[in-house]
């Protein structure tokens, strides 16, 4: 794909805009207090400090019945799974994720 002249100039066109666009994280000790802002479906990005890095997983955001969000992602085993443990503590055991981004499917009241 990236040898239509084309295709090439949108991906180009797509990283400047993102270079140039601030990026709001929302701390990883923030979560909880904050998870009621997250619905279910949303496009839950963890990010870290690693230099060089922004992004270290991806998932999507269910709400269970208990209320709290949890995360549905790919396991490095290859399948679709839904963390054990709410997103605020799933992301605790995580040492290089200091935060999430959110790109949310629905407007925000």
């Amino acid at each position: 794909k990236l040898e239509n002249k084309s295709t090439l100039e949108k991906i180009k066109y797509s990283e400047n805009f993102l270079t140039n666009t601030t990026q709001c994280i929302l701390p990883k000790e923030a979560v909880l207090a904050n998870e009621h802002l997250i619905h279910t479906g949303d496009i839950i990005a963890i990010t870290t400090s690693i230099k060089g890095l922004d992004i270290i997983h991806t998932g999507f955001a269910i709400r269970k019945k208990d209320g709290r969000i949890y995360l549905m992602h790919a396991s490095t085993k290859g399948s679709v799974l839904i963390s054990k443990a709410p997103l605020a503590d799933y992301l605790k055991g995580m040492k290089n994720a200091n935060g999430i981004m959110v790109a949310s499917i629905k407007e925000k009241p």
